[in-house]
């Protein structure tokens, strides 16, 4: 292999959360004589196929469908990725789940089905009652999943709601928006994060 070609390529780093899917999709490959057995090093834009591969076989729960959420939302369905929903407002749950959105009935349940939890409500008050209320996230959440508030809040309440949910040895990461609602459904939003950075990168 000459020096130019080695360029184009990269060893394999497996995520140890995701190793398994890839293992799959990798076999996957090489049935179809897509890649070698005896290779020990693959194209960098194939291994980027399959960590892309990979992060869409994490169950991501939304909850909040509003003007900016159910855009963001839908977008994530139409990207095939699998999405489970709520809202209070039960009407407005029926056209992601026609875009192919499973609708559950609550944020416990949310938490409880999914990996990555996206909240994207009106204020404060709101998120803290879909994560630490009555029913709410908090109460669904285990070890090493990953809540993303969307909504503009208050610092101090999203100090507090983290430290529930971290109590909980679950992650939670900051993430308002901007762009309005032409960005939403266009999907070129702003998104300013504030959290750990390996919680990030996973």
């Amino acid at each position: 292999m000459t020096k130019e070609s080695k360029q184009k390529f990269n060893k394999v780093r497996i995520v140890p959360d995701t190793s398994i899917i890839i293992n799959q999709i990798l076999s996957e490959k090489i049935e179809k004589g897509d890649i070698k057995n005896s290779e020990i090093i693959i194209p960098i834009a194939v291994l980027d196929e399959l960590q892309s591969q990979a992060s869409k076989n994490k169950e991501i729960g939304f909850i909040g469908l509003g003007l900016i959420g159910a855009p963001m939302c839908l977008n994530l369905v139409k990207g095939k990725y699998s999405v489970s929903v709520w809202n209070r407002t039960k009407s407005k749950v029926e056209k992601l789940v026609d875009a192919g959105a499973i609708s559950l009935s609550s944020p416990k349940e949310i938490a409880e089905n999914s990996e990555v939890i996206i909240t994207c409500v009106s204020d404060s008050k709101d998120v803290k009652d879909v994560v630490l209320g009555s029913d709410g996230v908090i109460e669904g959440i285990d070890e090493g999943k990953i809540v993303i508030d969307m909504s503009t809040i208050s610092p101090s309440v999203t100090r507090e709601i983290a430290e529930q949910i971290n109590s909980k040895k679950a992650n939670m990461l900051d993430a308002p928006v901007s762009g309005g609602v032409n960005g939403a459904e266009a999907g070129v939003l702003s998104i300013m994060v504030g959290g750990d950075k390996s919680v990030l990168d996973s």
